[in-house]
Order: C-alpha cells, then structure tokens, then sequence
C-alpha cells in the first residue's frame, strides 16, 4: 500500500481534530433533530474543507481528491450527514473549477 504524502496527512490530520472538536459531540443532536448544523459549516468553512478543489491564486487550498476523500472519510466516521455537507459542496464546486477557472 502506497504511503500518503505529508499534504495529505495533514489533511487528514485537521479534518480528525475538527471531528473530534466540532462533529462527534453533536453528531447524535444533528441526526435526532434533522438540523442544519450551521456553526459545523462555519467550522468546516474555516479550515478549508468547502473549497478544498479551489486553487490557491483565488484563494483556495487547490487540494487534490485525495484529500478531499480523507477529509470526507474522517468526517463520515462520525457523521455522515456533516460529511455531506462537504461532499455537496465540492461536487458543486468541481465542474465550476474545471470549467471556468481552470481555462
């Protein structure tokens, strides 16, 4: 198996800390509720998690699927519902990078 370069580890690394400081404590809440957990966006947003495939002369952290798949993985290890919440966002987002930024 092909070891997972320092980027990706760190990614990994940041979305396993907002999990355990953000996501597990209110996982149970978010699914008992049906709420849409705003202050886990803002979290998510913060740390880069909804623009993980803009690239970084707009701004973004240009990540590569990789990461993202870490991200979401270690996030649905908790919640899936929270890690929709990304899933959504950059699927939304990819064929707008692909197809306007990236041309």
């Amino acid at each position: 198996m092909e070891s997972i370069d320092k980027e990706r580890e760190t990614w990994r690394q940041k979305a396993r800390e907002t999990v355990k400081s953000f996501v597990a404590p209110r996982a149970a809440e978010i699914d008992a509720k049906g709420e849409f957990p705003l202050d886990i966006v803002d979290a998510f947003a913060q740390r880069g998690f909804l623009s993980l495939f803009i690239p970084k002369e707009y701004g973004g952290p240009d990540a590569d699927i990789t990461s993202y798949c870490l991200v979401v993985e270690e996030i649905a290890t908790h919640c899936c519902a929270s890690a929709l919440l990304v899933v959504v966002q950059n699927v939304g987002l990819m064929p707008i990078v692909l197809g306007g930024v990236r041309n």
